[in-house]
């Protein structure tokens, strides 16, 4: 049977331009794929961009000039993940690594780090779907499209920067950094038993960060316990070390406590008072009436 192979799998792959309405993940680089010529085993559902597929086997490069860097199918830790010496993500699925010093590289950042200059160099995908923004795909952006060029990345919270390349959905607005496309799915941390899972939806009102402390915006990714154990962080805090001090000072910090605490209580007042309601029982400021209009004084 004809067919193209690669190291990192088995089988022959072929080659052929995906469909449009069909979401495709690279199981190389983790980026979607949908619409852009793939090499693809359909059987074990594995798919390679064409430039992930012709990624040489090593190099050399500027971020690393000492060692010579080599590709592997994945991340040889025990996490089953590694940090990215370029763009400081955690990352999966192909990556350049040194043997020597334990230093990684995403493939697509060693493609497109601005320092390193190749001609087998392709541009990034000009538009991809998110799992954070399923309704409609985003498509990159030399800079911000705003005046000032501000704007925060909705999947992490951070600033992105006002003459940088970033992805953004015109009908939302919804913005992301490039990096924050391709985190990892689950990672592991060396202060905590179980794995953490990337959670694209952030189902928490209120939920503090417990490697920085301070209070994670519902409308953000964050990592938490794959075992439920109401661990959690920022998307930025995964690879970081929790703080031994409150943030900023312990004023501010006690006022977002008190303020996360408010607003938890008067959700759940809410709650309790549609409950009432629906079961017939009202208050006033002394008493209450139940659901056969008797009054009790409380």
């Amino acid at each position: 049977m004809e067919g193209f192979k690669h190291f990192s799998h088995p089988h022959k792959l072929s080659f052929h331009n995906s469909l449009e309405d069909v979401l495709l993940v690279c199981t190389g680089c983790k980026f979607p794929c949908t619409g852009t010529l793939v090499y693809s085993c359909r059987p074990c559902n594995f798919f390679l961009h064409d430039q992930c597929f012709d990624a040489p086997r090593s190099m050399t490069h500027p971020a690393h000039p000492a060692h010579p860097l080599s590709i592997f199918p994945s991340p040889t830790y025990p996490s089953g993940s590694f940090i990215c010496g370029s763009c400081d993500q955690v990352g999966s699925g192909l990556c350049y690594c040194c043997s020597i010093c334990e230093f990684d590289l995403h493939v697509r950042c060693a493609y497109h780090d601005p320092k390193l200059k190749s001609s087998s160099s392709t541009p990034p995908l000009k538009q991809i779907q998110l799992k954070s923004h399923p309704k409609h795909p985003v498509h990159q952006v030399p800079k911000p499209p705003y005046s000032g060029g501000q704007c925060v990345c909705d999947v992490c919270g951070k600033s992105c920067d006002a003459d940088g390349p970033l992805y953004h959905c015109d009908i939302c607005g919804y913005d992301v950094h490039l990096e924050c496309t391709d985190l990892a799915e689950t990672v592991r941390r060396k202060d905590h038993e179980h794995t953490v899972s990337l959670l694209h939806v952030n189902p928490f009102q209120a939920f503090l960060c417990d490697v920085c402390g301070w209070s994670i915006a519902q409308n953000h990714c964050m990592y938490y316990c794959s075992s439920g154990c109401a661990y959690g962080m920022h998307v930025k805090c995964v690879t970081a070390k929790v703080s031994v001090k409150p943030p900023k000072d312990k004023m501010a910090y006690q006022l977002e406590l008190l303020n996360l605490q408010n607003s938890t209580k008067l959700y759940q007042m809410s709650m309790n008072n549609q409950m009432m309601a629906a079961n017939g029982i009202r208050y006033d400021r002394i008493g209450r009436y139940d659901q056969y209009g008797r009054y009790y004084r409380d």
